[in-house]
């Protein structure tokens, strides 16, 4: 079938607005039928004096906002090559390690007669660059907030649960020519908002609820031969060999790391270059036809840290339910004004596809008031026996958050 798509984009304040509205495509499957129309705008990003970082997106103009005028893609400035629009978006597909010159290499996938052929793609994606000033002289980290969000819009229909957003962090430098020109992968992050929750036609192929799985992104084309091993959910299968499998995506929501880059001091280069990525992510479970009929809204907010303040670490021992309330036990001395947030999962496996997924069950928070905080009440129950894979996170504002996992054993 010929796909029919369409997709614009406008930044304007980092409040970022995706609208999919479907044209054509009737198989399960939008991986290989996806047809949408969307536009995008609002790109609103705040950076708090008090924190010591500023933006830009040409390495010279500094402030604690960004607009649409401040996106020049006019020859040669230094967002040239950013692509703030594209005339066409169907699913695309990358692994956090596939870099090549600054950038994630991403293919798409091709159907034709029930054998799919899979390609390099350079174009069904947004990217561009930010630029973070450290004002200091002391490396601060880069993290997102958790005023960060990928939602569905008015015409929900999921389309949130397959986006993600990536960052390569390229390099620093305290000159703006050399930032500016540099096209490295110092670290990668990619976030995947939602990720433990599941469309409609995911659960009706046996999808799990509340769990985040792992999956399989493409990291190679085929050269031309025909792939056509696909598994229950649509999606090309680890035995196809053109892929690999992916369990480094973060969700902030659930206690995955925040941070996406160091920033250096004066002595580091005090210009950090970003490239940004926002695409639909066809080897997600959730990235299914009907998706292209939905909108979405998509948030980014960071904050950064100081490395003389980071939280010290909380860490789960134990699981106790009395009288239907469960209390997680946590040891190590925490900081004042903290707070402590606890996420509680169990690691299973999806034997419909073979893909390995954590579970989540529920969370809890306390903040370290008066007196520390050695216990963590969980909004809901947790009594079976089992072992669960328990995370702890400290936050406060300003400061380098802490993070544990832990295996703890109800038996």
């Amino acid at each position: 079938m010929k796909k029919q798509t369409k997709f614009s984009a406008i930044i304007g304040s980092f409040l970022l607005v995706i609208a999919l509205a479907v044209l054509s495509g009737t198989a399960t499957f939008a991986w290989f039928t996806r047809g949408t129309q969307a536009s995008a705008s609002g790109f609103d990003f705040t950076a708090s004096a008090a924190s010591g970082i500023q933006v830009s997106t040409d390495a010279s103009s500094w402030q604690s906002s960004i607009s649409a005028i401040d996106f020049d893609t006019s020859a040669g400035q230094p967002q040239e090559n950013s692509r703030l629009s594209i005339s066409s978006m169907e699913p695309v597909s990358t692994v956090e390690t596939n870099v090549t010159n600054g950038m994630f290499n991403f293919f798409t996938a091709t159907s034709g007669d029930g054998n799919f052929t899979l390609s390099a793609d350079a174009s069904n994606f947004l990217v561009f660059d930010l630029y973070f000033l450290n004002q200091g002289s002391e490396d601060l980290t880069l993290s997102l907030t958790n005023s960060s969000f990928v939602i569905d819009g008015a015409n929900d229909q999921d389309a949130s649960l397959s986006t993600r957003v990536g960052f390569i962090v390229q390099g620093s430098n305290n000159d703006p020519a050399t930032v500016i020109a540099l096209n490295g992968n110092i670290a990668t992050y990619i976030w995947e908002p939602n990720s433990t929750q599941r469309s409609a036609s995911a659960l009706a192929n046996g999808a799990v609820s509340s769990a985040k799985y792992e999956y399989n992104g493409i990291s190679a084309d085929n050269s031309g031969t025909p792939v056509t091993a696909m598994d229950a959910y649509g999606m090309i299968s680890y035995d196809a060999g053109y892929t690999t499998a992916v369990d480094t995506t973060k969700d902030i929501a659930i206690g995955d790391s925040p941070v996406v880059a160091t920033l250096p001091g004066a002595l580091g280069g005090q210009i950090t270059k970003i490239k940004v990525f926002i695409w639909m992510e066809g080897q997600d479970i959730d990235c299914t036809n009907a998706a292209s009929e939905g909108d979405v809204q998509i948030s980014l907010a960071f904050d950064s840290g100081a490395a003389t303040t980071t939280l010290s670490n909380k860490t789960a021992s134990s699981l106790d339910t009395v009288t239907n309330v469960t209390t997680l036990t946590i040891t190590g001395t925490g900081n004042l004004g903290a707070t402590y947030n606890a996420y509680v999962f169990r690691e299973l496996t999806d034997t419909t596809v073979s893909l390995d997924y954590r579970q989540y069950l529920t969370t809890g928070a306390a903040i370290y008031a008066d007196t520390d905080i050695t216990e963590i009440v969980l909004d809901d129950e947790v009594s079976a026996l089992a072992t669960y894979q328990v995370v702890v996170t400290g936050t406060f504002t300003g400061a380098i958050g802490s993070r544990t996992s832990t295996n703890v054993v109800i038996s």
